[in-house]
């Protein structure tokens, strides 16, 4: 295989227009990949027929691709072919690339597991070992085998239905047991088609994935890893990657609940107790024979440390979790239910629901969670009966405030704003009487004081950490305590103001949403109408500071605002753009140009900015704007903060020493902090 730092790797596309169109008609897949082997010294010219674009896609990966936004059919089959690893690291400097591999090994199971499949098992990896996966005295051969197995979990993670039944046809597997690759665990119980499908959401790849283990490995399809009851899951690791599974059959059973022939083979396949099978079939005399005989303990855990009421949830037997819920014994209900059922809560059935907000308020508030974290509730008219209930239920404090802690931290921002700001719209929705309505919305009004007054501080800083600054507005108009939420915010800043932009790191190559946010980022950083000061008025460190300063004035609000800006700032400049990032000079330049402008924007919001403050969080504590610029090697910033007047001399309160230099700043930077005329040198100490 190629380098893959460089564009050889995928010198398909430095064929000419005219001659890749012409050959599209006639060949795919591995002809393809054969054909970039020979012809590298050929014209760069790449090829915009859409059309061959999308019949190559169609015939080698998907019918339905996900397009990201201004991306072409081509521009979409070189994603693909490249996979998201090549496609980010192509992207950034070399040591960048090296210091990735480093940090997602030390990440959760499923970022470490993502980016795995992405480094090593792309569509274009698979091309270039057509030949050998296609031999057939080697089709025993475990490494192929293994090899198989992860490229179907790549397939799974994009959603490449095409490509998975290639993969299925060859003999991959959708469960794999012996997993062993040199330096790198993996987690088997999570690590498998099905996990990738239901991470990302895609209910058809599930749906796929399921009918293609009935066609080709049948009469029965495995699709999860069994469990060993006899196993001791003790180990934050085990039971990390146990989690993990149950969330993935919790996601497959709500997707598939309404196919009975694919749930009937999905539930065969799992380890579950012989009883489950009068839940499943909503059998509740021989249930109720078997609780009244002892035979069986409804709370009892199965191997997936789930009960019987778990499942009757998931898969709307509403007849039965009314059943398990009216026995009054011990049964595990409340929190433990939404614990383990939680990740598919939002996409319980109606009855089931009913059933739910009347005897288990614990598990009802976390339905009502999941519920205000998706859009499609509020938009799609299949939600009607939910959304009658769920608005009905805003008058109570614990609802409502789950409800707002839902939307902001789900960035789900028109509806935290109809919550917080325009109540009569979002009850609209209920369609009811207007006596009604008016009733309602008397108390929830009522209710809604109540909950800012003792949770405003909570609401504001996980708008501050979630990038929904209007929503702060609201809630210190509204009568959240500022002052409390600035000093909080003060001494955590990197908790609460911890992300902003989508740029270039291991996470955006292991997560598909991730890789759609820097996406957008670089198309707006190479858009011909590349506008600074429009992309730093949607960065969640500008939008937190201006709505503070655009409040009514008052001494409060310029206490606030003084006091959290400078630490805002002192954050914004340890984040990753300290330093150079991108291959592309003018795209980083405009990268550089956006940080710049930023810090000059936040230090204009208050006209008593200073530019001594010292740092509060864990990260080199005691220093200013200007040690950390030098500290950083950045030049602009340097200058900037100089001309702000900032003291180039501090007295460390941690050492308790004059530090004139620090770390190894370039030649050009000390010079600069040396002989810039217009600030004083030595000044007094801090």
């Amino acid at each position: 295989m190629a380098d893959e730092h460089t564009l050889s790797y995928f010198s398909i596309f430095t064929l000419p227009n005219e001659l890749i169109v012409y050959l599209f008609r006639f060949l795919h897949g591995v002809d393809l990949a054969r054909l970039c082997m020979v012809c590298r010294w050929l014209n760069h010219f790449i090829a915009h027929d859409e059309v061959t674009w999308k019949q190559t896609i169609h015939a080698e990966l998907t019918t339905s691709p996900l397009m990201l936004i201004h991306e072409t059919h081509k521009d979409f089959y070189k994603r693909a072919y490249l996979g998201l690893y090549r496609y980010v690291t192509a992207l950034v400097i070399p040591p960048l690339v090296k210091e990735f591999n480093n940090r997602a090994k030390n990440a959760d199971h499923h970022v470490r597991n993502s980016y795995f499949i992405e480094k090593n098992y792309s569509y274009g990896h698979y091309l270039n070992e057509y030949a050998l996966l296609h031999n057939t005295s080697i089709m025993d051969d475990p490494d192929r085998s293994l090899r198989l197995y992860c490229y179907l979990c790549a397939a799974s993670k994009h959603g490449y239905e095409v490509w998975a039944t290639k993969l299925c046809q060859q003999g991959a597997k959708l469960t794999e047991s012996n997993i062993s690759i040199k330096d790198w665990v993996i987690y088997d119980w999570s690590f498998c088609p099905l996990g990738f499908a239901t991470y990302e959401n895609n209910v058809e790849m599930v749906k796929t994935l399921i009918k293609l283990g009935i066609r080709y490995q049948s009469p029965d399809p495995q699709y999860v890893l069994q469990i060993d009851n006899n196993l001791s899951i003790d180990s934050p690791v085990q039971i990390a990657a146990l989690v993990a599974l149950r969330g993935i059959i919790c996601k497959v059973l709500v997707s598939i609940r309404d196919e009975a022939y694919l749930l009937k083979v999905f539930l065969k396949s799992l380890s579950l107790p012989s009883y489950y099978q009068a839940v499943f079939q909503g059998d509740l005399h021989e249930l109720n024979r078997l609780t009244r005989d002892s035979q069986v303990d409804l709370d009892t855990f199965d191997d997936y440390y789930m009960t019987a009421l778990s499942f009757s949830i998931l898969i709307g037997r509403e007849d039965v979790a009314r059943y398990i819920y009216k026995l009054k014994k011990n049964v595990l209900i409340g929190n433990c239910i939404a614990d383990f059922v939680g990740v598919a809560l939002a996409d319980i059935e109606f009855k089931v629901l009913e059933i739910i907000r009347e005897h288990d308020f614990d598990c009802y508030k976390a339905v009502v969670f999941n519920i205000f974290a998706d859009e499609k509730y509020f938009t799609a008219s299949s939600h009607k009966d939910v959304l009658q209930i769920i608005l009905s239920d805003l008058n109570d404090e614990n609802i409502f405030y789950e409800a707002c802690q839902s939307a902001i931290t789900s960035q789900n921002s028109r509806i935290a704003l109809l919550l917080l700001s325009d109540l009569p719209k979002l009850l609209q929705l209920r369609m009811n009487s207007v006596n009604d309505e008016q009733e309602l919305l008397r108390q929830i009004v009522s209710t809604r004081k109540n909950v800012i007054a003792n949770y405003g501080k909570e609401l504001i800083l996980h708008a501050a950490a979630f990038r929904q600054g209007h929503c702060i507005r609201v809630l210190i108009t509204n009568g959240a305590p500022l002052l409390e939420v600035i000093d909080e915010v003060t001494e955590y800043s990197c908790q609460y103001l911890g992300s902003f932009i989508e740029i270039p790191n291991y996470f955006v190559i292991a997560s598909n949403s991730k890789y759609k946010l820097l996406h957008q980022f670089l198309w707006q950083l190479s858009n011909a109408n590349f506008d600074v000061n429009a992309i730093i008025e949607t960065l969640q460190f500008y939008t937190f500071a201006k709505e503070i300063a655009d409040l009514p004035i008052c001494q409060t609000t310029k206490q606030a605002l003084n006091k959290i800006l400078p630490q805002i700032i002192l954050r914004i400049m340890h984040c990753d753009w300290r330093k150079a990032i991108l291959m592309d000079s003018q795209l980083q330049t405009r990268l550089d140009k956006i940080s710049y402008t930023l810090l000059e924007n936040l230090m204009f919001l208050s006209q008593n900015y200073d530019v001594n403050a010292r740092h509060r969080c864990n990260i080199h504590p005691g220093d200013t704007a200007l040690f950390i610029a030098a500290r950083s090697g950045n030049v602009a910033w340097i200058q900037l903060f100089l001309q702000a007047g900032a003291d180039r001399q501090i007295k460390n309160y941690c050492q308790e020493k004059l530090i004139h230099c620090i770390g190894k700043p370039s030649k050009e930077c000390m010079h600069l902090i040396k002989n810039y005329n217009s600030c004083p040198l030595p000044s007094k100490p801090y």
